[in-house]
């Protein structure tokens, strides 16, 4: 197995353009992959079919299995439930056994077509979240003038590993206008060893910038 120093050289790694799952900003696109170039890696594009679809469909299935492990809650005692919880969670009551039944599908075809990424690649990448931090009672958000709630842009990078079961961590790779900034790196299940000594390397190499 590559030593640590000769790992970076010797990874395939495949950087999930962040622009196919939503909105991100642009200097957070640069910082994170100019973070793996500092471990000599040099990323190819992998595009995600129809990412921008992909947050809606996670959304319904979390709903979906939310409300059914807290029903009982709700019923006996909603006013004990934090209220923006709580409307999430009634979202998940109004949906339908077939929308639950079409989004299981898609999480289907969309775990074999990561699970075929990793015949290729050894890793894949791309920024933790699309935006810096917002404020705490910020609801909406302009990323690249473009519009987008809060919530939904905060998850829609990480969302999709829960949704395809494969472990996934974020590393930092610096500061933007004050606030922390991460590069997310995706393995197939059983490699976490191999993503704990990545982000190890790029910690290493971004102490000794």
């Amino acid at each position: 197995m590559p030593s640590r120093d000769q790992l970076g050289a010797a990874l395939r790694i495949g950087w999930i353009v962040p622009s196919a799952l939503g909105p991100t900003d642009q200097e957070i696109r640069e910082r994170s992959l100019e973070t793996l170039l500092t471990i000599g890696v040099e990323p190819n594009p992998v595009t995600i079919p129809d990412g921008e679809n992909l947050f809606e469909i996670f959304s319904t299935i979390q709903a979906s299995e939310a409300y059914a492990h807290h029903v009982n809650d709700v019923a006996r005692g909603a006013d004990t439930i934090d209220k923006e919880v709580l409307l999430r969670l009634k979202v998940g009551a109004e949906m339908l056994a077939w929308e639950y039944i079409e989004a299981n599908k898609w999480r289907q075809k969309f775990r074999r077509y990561v699970s075929s990424l990793f015949d290729t690649y050894d890793l894949v990448a791309l920024p933790t979240v699309p935006t810096i931090a917002p404020k705490i009672d910020q609801r909406e958000l302009i990323i690249g003038r473009v519009s987008v709630e809060v919530r939904s842009a905060l998850l829609s990078l990480t969302s999709p590993w829960n949704f395809s079961g494969t472990p996934a961590l974020s590393v930092p790779c610096g500061m933007l206008n004050g606030l922390p900034i991460g590069l997310q790196l995706v393995a197939p299940s059983g490699r976490e060893a191999l993503l704990f000594s990545v982000a190890h390397q790029i910690e290493r190499k971004q102490t000794h910038c």
